[in-house]
């Protein structure tokens, strides 16, 4: 049976955008647990003068490194804050023309080095195979013929003068997934990796830059490299906690841009509760995703987002998990063995045995 709605407090006509039309199809203004990508950067609140501060940086020594705790939203800066401020001509003497090399390491990161600046530089972007092909030979060319980052865009001949910026997202993976590094014949992976953006970084043929995002808890494993040790200490932005306003910025930003209105006592309920907590932002944008998605298809489009809602949900501390039993049930019994036993892989306890 469904619970009784809250009494509504009242809100000054400046607070009250005009309901969207039912006929009007509405997006959900809130990504959940991922990072906002490029594309979501008309959503992106709370970090007003932080791009900026990692764009001084990037013109002063052309490497940024952005460091903060699993969760802090490194990734979001880099995606709808400082790449987005580039193409704006923020950096007034490098011009407005980029071409952004985004990647991850993951466990073969000089593999998927080769396979962005093949995408991005060979031409065969709709062309798997060929793709594929030419990924394979920027390989080789960078560990039998070693070559740099420079000389393989030098080869491919699109080049055409623009600002070249190579964003290492989650560069902690090249620690997390090469416990024993992978033994190439120049050396160890992940130390020619890290020669290989280095080397771009001093050759003075092109404007190439690089930003990389690495969780704070794993910058230890960076001063076994020289080089890379030196360039984060005179280049490096730690990501700040998110302020109550700021969080308060995340919440109505979006909520404005759809035309949807919310409770006050929500959004002092939300705030009060989302805590000092260094991963609080992803289990909100969560919270508000969920909010959304039930008041979109369930709740009056006349009515704001309200404490029902809130706690239908699950609220700030059982969202997650409420969403997460969702989704398991909606397997049948086999999918669910298969569930547990992934689970069961993907989780690594630490040394404080958590």
């Amino acid at each position: 049976m469904e619970m009784p709605l809250p009494i509504e407090q009242p809100q000054s006509n400046a607070e009250q955008p005009q309901s969207i039309p039912e006929t009007q199809e509405m997006v959900n203004p809130f990504p959940g647990l991922r990072p906002f990508t490029f594309k979501d950067k008309h959503l992106f609140f709370g970090r007003d003068g932080q791009s900026e501060k990692v764009l001084e940086l990037l013109l002063k020594n052309r490497f940024a490194a952005v460091i903060g705790p699993s969760g802090s939203g490194k990734s979001s800066l880099i995606n709808c804050g400082v790449i987005p401020e580039l193409y704006g001509g923020y950096l007034y003497e490098a011009g407005s023309r980029w071409t952004i090399i985004r990647f991850n390491p993951g466990y073969k990161p000089i593999e998927n080095l080769s396979e962005a600046l093949a995408e991005t530089f060979s031409g065969f972007r709709g062309n798997p195979e060929k793709l594929n092909t030419e990924a394979n030979l920027y390989y080789v060319l960078i560990t039998k013929k070693s070559l740099g980052i420079g000389d393989l865009v030098k080869k491919s001949g699109s080049y055409k003068n623009e600002n070249i910026l190579i964003y290492i997202d989650q560069f902690e993976e090249l620690f997390r997934f090469t416990p024993e590094v992978r033994k190439l014949e120049a050396g160890d992976e992940a130390r020619i990796f890290i020669n290989i953006f280095i080397d771009a970084l001093k050759q003075e043929t092109f404007p190439i830059y690089v930003a990389l995002s690495i969780r704070s808890d794993f910058l230890g494993s960076c001063v076994n490299y020289q080089s890379l040790t030196d360039y984060i200490n005179q280049s490096h932005y730690l990501v700040p906690q998110m302020t109550r306003e700021a969080y308060k910025s995340a919440i109505l930003g979006p909520l404005a841009l759809s035309n949807v209105r919310i409770n006050p006592d929500l959004l002092q309920e939300i705030l009060n509760n989302t805590g000092e907590k260094t991963d609080q932002l992803p289990v909100l944008q969560h919270l508000m995703m969920r909010m959304y998605d039930y008041w979109n298809t369930k709740r009056d489009h006349s009515q704001p987002l309200s404490l029902f809602d809130y706690r239908f949900v699950g609220g700030l501390e059982d969202a997650i998990s409420l969403h997460a039993d969702e989704a398991y049930q909606e397997l049948d019994d086999n999918m669910k063995k298969i569930c547990k036993r992934m689970f069961q892989t993907i989780t690594e306890t630490g040394a404080d045995n958590r």
